[in-house]
Parts: C-alpha cells; structure tokens; sequence
C-alpha cells in the first residue's frame, strides 16, 4: 500500500502535491469534527429527567410503563440509538399507555448512579415503581418486545 502511494506521490508534481496534501489535511479535519460532535438534547426523544425530584414523580406514575434512555452527548452508540427510541416513542401504539424519557447520565449523575447505569447507552423499564427489564446497548425489536410484554401481562390505565 505504501509503495502504491509513494509511485503516486512521485508521480504528481510539486504543485500537485501541495493540492492534495491540503485536501488529505481538510479531509482529515472534517473526519475528526465529525466524529467529535455531540449531539443535543433534543436529538431523539426530548422529555429529559434532570432531577431526582423528577425521577421520584415519573415513577410515581404507577399505572404506566415507563421507558427510560441513560445516554451521554459524547457516546456514539447513543446517538445511533437516538432516531430509532425516538421512532418507538411517537409509536401511536405506546399513546397513553407508555412514558418515554431521556436521561443524561452527564447531566443527572446521580440519578445514574442510583439506577446503576454503567454503560450507555442503557434502556430502563419500569412498571409499578419497579424496575421490570433493563438492556445495555439498543435494539429497536428488543425494546418494543419488552414493553409488549408489560402491556400484554400488566393492565396499563391508558387514560
């Protein structure tokens, strides 16, 4: 591979050279902006729990399912997940019978920590102030089957 392109190197002129070292440098920086932007607060599902006054009032909603997302602005696998718990959260399917959250684990640390939240992104269920399923990583089938099950096996008031 280096041989390859020490013969195309050689092969450009001087002034050639100087053009597609800077796109190679521009390229690179666009590469690393990239990979380093975070995403908002408002990419996928806005609803945050910031406090734990917060947190003790959505899990007082006893006759609900309620979904949470642990994630971190920096964590790429989060915000891969982000449009998809997004897409599960505006499902008219879940209207009324499931509350879908966010919660930064950054922002709200000691929730987090109170959760055990260890990695990110994490999707907690709770149903009846109990916390029913949790799942490390996300898979949109996955959680959608889990809250399947609640509303399947638990009367869910969807008033």
């Amino acid at each position: 591979m280096f041989e390859i392109l020490q013969s195309f190197i050689d092969w450009c002129s001087n002034y050639n050279r100087a053009i597609i070292f800077i796109v190679v440098i521009l390229l690179y920086k666009v590469c690393v902006q990239r990979s380093q932007q975070q995403y908002s607060d408002d990419e996928g599902y806005p609803d945050q729990v910031k406090t734990e006054e917060e947190w003790e009032k959505l899990l007082d909603n006893r006759d609900k399912i309620i979904v949470c997302d642990f994630y971190a602005t920096w964590c790429p696998p989060c915000r891969v997940a982000a449009p998809h718990y997004k897409r599960v959260a505006e499902d008219p399917q879940y209207t009324n019978k499931v509350i879908f959250r966010k919660c930064n684990v950054d922002k709200a640390s000691a929730i987090s920590r109170r959760c055990k939240v260890y990695s990110m992104p994490t999707f907690k269920i709770y149903y009846n102030n109990n916390e029913i399923y949790t799942m490390s990583g996300f898979k949109e089938e996955t959680l959608r089957y889990y809250i399947n099950q609640i509303l399947t096996n638990h009367p869910v008031n969807s008033m």
